[in-house]
């Protein structure tokens, strides 16, 4: 499959990583679809490139990430990766002084978000020919001394395949 067949769903696309990987996709022939709270940063990624679509989606509320999915396979008919990229983060404090709604927006942006958008691309993935399959989380969850547990994307290094071309690279 060429790249102007493969498509690609970012989340968190509107800055960033997120805006650094899907230009260069997008640059690299792919479908792009861009997820994201904030419309017009997506727009502002996407530069009106005709093989893009902006999503707007909070990905902490399941039914809009299905609506999110559908309206990307309505669009491309496929998707072939998912970078989960989306994240939270909130000030670095010790745990006695971090409000529990402040824990609980990042669980939801940063945990929930990303398990709600994987089981929709597999779910699709798994039922298309040929098969996608590459879903590429951002981040994984740590803890450090003085800080939230679950850290925000923002504060991880971008997979090395991203590093590999130039994205998330020191400026």
């Amino acid at each position: 499959m060429t790249n102007k067949n493969r498509v690609i769903v970012i989340t968190g696309a509107g800055s960033g990583v997120g805006r650094d990987s899907a230009r260069l996709f997008l640059d690299s022939g792919w479908k792009v679809a861009l997820i994201g709270r904030r419309m017009e940063t997506l727009e502002e990624t996407a530069q009106n490139h005709i093989e893009a679509i902006c999503v707007k989606c909070d990905v902490s509320d399941y039914k809009a990430v299905k609506d999110c999915f559908s309206t990307i396979i309505n669009k491309f008919g496929r998707v072939d990766v998912l970078f989960n990229n989306a994240g939270l983060a909130k000030p670095s404090q010790t745990i006695d002084e971090l409000d529990v709604d402040d824990w609980k927006e990042v669980v939801n942006i940063n945990l929930n978000g990303s398990f709600f958008c994987a089981k929709e691309a597999f779910k699709t993935m798994r039922n298309q020919k040929p098969q996608g399959g590459d879903q590429q989380p951002h981040c994984g969850v740590r803890g450090e001394p003085h800080q939230a547990p679950v850290q925000s994307a923002a504060s991880c290094e971008p997979p090395q395949w991203m590093r590999d071309h130039g994205v998330g690279a020191e400026q």
